[in-house]
């Protein structure tokens, strides 16, 4: 229970100073306007929606192709935004979809390498969206700030040139965190950016470019970020960019591929090659002290999600689905079956997709794994984790197959 109201003050704290659109909305949408939801945790206020299905799973209200790659979806204001490669032209591809009809109500493209190495390649960074803005980056580290409504560019920036990027091996991979009026990216530096004109406000020392993406939060009496660079979790006041805290956290090949989790002063990390986890507890002003550390959960690059004192994730080792004690890190239960895949959390429901396309509805309980429905909704390699907003699960799968799928009461 101490760990639940832990988790409720932090999401207060992130709903008093993320930007707009981290409200949730009236009724039983809320948008989802940046990688891992607006608090940045990959759990969606959305209820009311339908998590028991036909045999044959919910209707689907419709499809389109967006290009190879690995970016999730921003869903704001009624509109898809998304992300992929075409390999024809040469061109990453940054769509809006009308969120109902699948409409495309602009397209914007660019040129860039697919960086396909031991993978499909293609964009991963999923697109953060303003009223205004969206902001999306490409495996080479092309930064684009586009006009949300009409596609147009506003700014864009090459990061390898403006602040001395280095392209990774499997290329970058991190997603934009969006924070009051600035922008804010892991690309080995920590960048926070002007949203209106591109301009850098700060930027950090290079801590190595892995594939994660930054968290903001509350913590010792100011707004700072939570970032897993390759060389471990870097602590930063979100304010300058300021070194708070450090912690050593290093896995094979570079690969922190992960979101921190935050719960109050407490941080989860979870990365892969029998890397293993660690909750860690920020003692105040550099202090960070590791409460507990072991194999149970292994998240290669899809991150746990952190409900009512227990973590549920993807634990590579193993291919299962696994529910944590948050409080000791020991295994509650384990579900077979998911590989690779990756979940997400709405009114107390795992939304869990397989990588190889079925998409599970569960419990989100540490009672054990008790599935509401199950359905194949698509082929191919999947390693994208889904969306719901709008009474609308969106999915796709690393081929650029997008599929919208309607969950809606009535």
């Amino acid at each position: 229970m101490r760990h639940f109201y832990q988790s409720l003050v932090i999401q207060i704290a992130l709903i008093l100073f993320l930007p707009p659109f981290a409200h949730a909305e009236s009724g039983t949408t809320q948008n989802w306007n940046q990688y891992r939801g607006p608090n940045r945790n990959g759990i969606s206020t959305e209820s009311g929606w339908l998590c028991e299905w036909p045999k044959e799973g919910p209707p689907i209200a419709w499809k389109e192709s967006i290009g190879t790659g690995f970016a999730s979806m921003a869903v704001v204001d009624g509109k898809v935004y998304a992300m992929g490669y075409d390999e024809k032209a040469g061109e990453d591809v940054v769509h809006c979809f009308d969120a109902a009809t699948g409409e495309e109500k602009w397209t914007y493209r660019y040129e860039c390498d697919i960086r396909d190495r031991q993978h499909e390649g293609g964009p991963s960074g999923t697109p953060a969206v303003t009223d205004k803005y969206v902001f999306t980056i490409g495996k080479e580290a092309d930064f684009h700030c586009l006009d949300a409504n009409t596609g147009q560019k506003v700014w864009y920036k090459d990061l390898t040139q403006e602040v001395g990027a280095k392209i990774p091996t499997w290329s970058f991979s991190g997603s934009p965190l969006l924070l009051g009026d600035r922008v804010v990216i892991d690309v080995g530096r920590i960048v926070a950016m002007d949203q209106a004109t591109g301009n850098v406000v700060w930027q950090t020392k290079d801590y190595g470019a892995a594939y994660s993406s930054p968290v903001a939060f509350e913590y010792d009496g100011k707004q700072c970020l939570a970032v897993l660079p390759e060389i471990g979790l870097v602590i930063l006041d979100a304010a300058n960019g300021e070194q708070v805290a450090f912690h050593s956290w290093e896995t094979k090949y570079g690969v922190n591929a992960t979101t921190p989790l935050i719960d109050g002063n407490k941080v989860f990390l979870s990365t892969g090659y029998n890397r293993g986890c660690s909750l860690v507890e920020l003692k105040g002003g550099d202090g960070i002290e590791a409460l507990w550390e072991n194999g149970n959960m292994n998240n290669h690059f899809n991150s746990s999600i952190l409900w009512n004192g227990h973590i549920f994730g993807m634990n590579d080792n193993e291919k299962t689905l696994a529910c944590l004690d948050a409080s000791s890190g020991e295994t509650v239960w384990a579900q077979e079956g998911f590989g690779k895949g990756s979940v997400a959390l709405a009114d107390g429901k795992l939304i869990v997709l397989s990588e190889k396309g079925e998409m599970a509805i569960a419990e989100a309980s540490p009672a054990g794994y008790k599935e509401l429905s199950r359905a194949q909704v698509l082929g191919g390699k999947c390693w994208t984790v889904p969306v719901i907003s709008g009474g609308r699960i969106y999915a796709r799968n690393a081929k650029g197959d997008l599929v919208c799928l309607d969950v809606s009461a009535g």
